[in-house]
């Protein structure tokens, strides 16, 4: 009997290579919901309260005084409110956007100063957004199951040119 199609005699590298493969799959549909629950909406005329999720964007003489605390040529800074004092914001910063790149950081408190900012917005959930993406996500998952059969409806699956042997 051909190994490559045993179900039983699997090996062991080709088994983590298709695990490996599914959570990456599965993380993707993953990100793919989270991103589309959210917006941003500017905030103009308004101020960012504490424990909002906030977006700052920079100016260019920001830039060059926020270098000191996030690196050269940030664009804008994402995180979470802390505190807002006269002209000062006061932020945990979890994205850092710059002229050469993105970054990560992890709640790191940065103080943005008021005139360093040009525009500021703020992330709020989206029904319509998050709807949509779980109704693509079911169809995704319904064509999945109903293309692989997985039901047990449809015809056998077989060789017409080589059927089995008859039973004695």
């Amino acid at each position: 009997m051909n190994k490559c199609h045993d179900p039983v005699n699997v090996s062991p590298v080709l088994s983590a290579k298709y695990s490996r493969r599914s959570k990456q799959r599965v993380a993707l549909v993953c990100l793919g919901l989270l991103s589309g629950c959210f917006t941003y909406t500017p905030l103009v005329g308004l101020r960012p309260q504490p424990g909002q999720r906030v977006t700052f964007t920079i100016s260019d003489q920001g830039r060059l005084a926020l270098a000191q605390q996030v690196g050269s040529g940030v664009t804008s800074l994402e995180g979470t409110m802390v505190a807002d004092g006269d002209g000062t914001y006061l932020v945990n910063v979890y994205e850092v956007k710059a002229i050469a790149g993105n970054s990560h950081w992890t709640g790191e408190r940065v103080t943005v100063r008021a005139e360093h900012v040009t525009g500021m917005s703020i992330r709020r959930f989206s029904k319509g957004r998050t709807a949509l993406a779980i109704v693509g996500t079911a169809a995704s998952i319904g064509a999945f199951i109903i293309t692989r059969n997985l039901l047990g409806f449809g015809s056998p699956q077989g060789d017409p040119t080589n059927p089995p042997p008859p039973e004695s």
